[in-house]
């Protein structure tokens, strides 16, 4: 009979599994030989929502699916110069206003202005509006094609956030997961008894001196950093568990290559000079590893060791702009190319004819230049394209 690590809750094959690394930063390895399904609960919507929570900035802006493939979090109302943006999960960008706005004048007359994502997206306006006005549906799309329409291409302004990492919630999460981790190699009955009866109070409880005295922030870089780069990725996650001789066990989790999180979890009377660690890439996360005390090492004198500099953190996180610039600048150019060669009917490998190649390259200096210095691609939209657009719905309804 196996119990759950924090009570007396038999574990069996109806307990909710448990995810190692946070489901919310690309884990996949779960358990359901460690942790109940109620303390699985509270735990989800309470520490581990802490933790997770001061990364969905990063989340966000690296698309990072979490590892049951739901998408990254989306960022609302962000305010971006003048202009509110949602920034979806998956990098859309949604302007934050009216759909449509109407002046009316005594005389009758009214102006009209629709925004709109795309052309076709007029059409599920035009029901309200014609309830604003008072008038068919079909009247609508006929004033609406009288007018005049453009597309625009923004790239919003550089928005800053502000994050806090760390604190003792998030660190009770961080020991949470090396705790389980652990477990898994020592088993539970070890991690119920007395040595570790101060990190199952801290998780459970909290401990303001527990939190103060074996709880750190960790800046350093371990040596096999490099190494696994190489393998998972510059912004790799990892949880590590090592004990010495005797028996001083210290977790560690490493978030996006960022910031590590640090704890003691027994001070001795543990399963002396073991170790064990998971890996994994949150840009892929189905490349992810539980075997990474076999690939790489943190020798226990490092984790015995940690250190928070603040000029290490702001030099991790300008290694991270170099990553996410690295990664999204060229998808970017490749859109515009796609965007500028397609409306020539080309596709991707395919040469340019000389008889549009200077007119096609032209358009796309344009619009890369544009896009880089951020001033907005404005082109107008032709009649018959305007046309094509309110009678779309109409076509299929046919």
């Amino acid at each position: 009979m196996v119990l759950c690590i924090f009570g007396q809750h038999v574990l069996d094959e109806n307990t909710k599994p448990e995810h190692i690394l946070h489901d919310a930063f690309g884990g996949r390895k779960k358990t359901r030989r460690v942790i109940c399904s109620g303390c699985n609960n509270i735990f989800g919507g309470g520490i581990d929502k802490v933790l997770t929570g001061q990364f969905e900035v990063i989340r966000n802006l690296f698309q990072m699916k979490s590892g049951s493939g739901g998408a990254a979090p989306m960022l609302r109302k962000v305010k971006a110069g003048s202009q509110a943006i949602n920034v979806h999960g998956d990098g859309d960008l949604e302007l934050v206003t009216k759909p449509f706005t109407i002046a009316k004048y005594p005389d009758g007359r009214f102006d009209l202005r629709v925004t709109a994502s795309a052309l076709e997206d007029m059409q599920r306006h035009i029901p309200n509006i014609a309830a604003s006005l008072g008038i068919s549906e079909e009247q609508v799309r006929e004033q609406l094609a009288q007018g005049k329409a453009s597309m625009v291409e923004w790239r919003p302004p550089a928005v800053g956030f502000g994050m806090t990492l760390g604190g003792p919630d998030a660190l009770r999460s961080a020991a949470k997961a090396c705790l389980v981790l652990w477990a898994l190699k020592v088993g539970n009955e070890e991690i119920r008894g007395a040595p570790y009866a101060g990190i199952r109070n801290y998780i459970l409880n909290d401990d303001p001196i527990y939190n103060r005295t074996q709880t750190s922030l960790n800046t350093r870089v371990f040596e096999d950093a490099e190494k696994m780069k190489e393998h998972y990725g510059p912004l790799f996650n990892l949880i590590y568990v090592r004990s010495d001789d005797a028996g001083r066990v210290i977790g560690h989790l490493t978030i996006y290559n960022l910031l590590g999180l640090q704890v003691v979890l027994a001070e001795s009377g543990g399963t002396p000079n073991q170790g064990t660690g998971l890996v994994s890439n949150p840009l892929n996360p189905g490349d992810w590893s539980d075997k990474a005390a076999d690939m790489f090492d943190l020798p226990f004198e490092w984790l015995a060791q940690p250190e928070y500099n603040t000029t290490a953190a702001k030099e991790r996180f300008c290694e991270m702009q170099k990553v996410y610039e690295a990664i999204f600048r060229p998808k970017e150019i490749g859109r515009l190319s796609d965007s500028v060669f397609g409306k020539y009917g080309l596709g991707q490998h395919e040469v340019i004819p000389e008889a549009i190649r200077e007119q096609a390259l032209g358009e796309l200096i344009d619009r890369v230049a544009r896009y880089l210095v951020g001033i907005p691609y404005e082109v107008s939209v032709t009649k018959e394209e305007l046309l094509d657009a309110l009678e779309t719905k109409r076509k299929d309804e046919k």
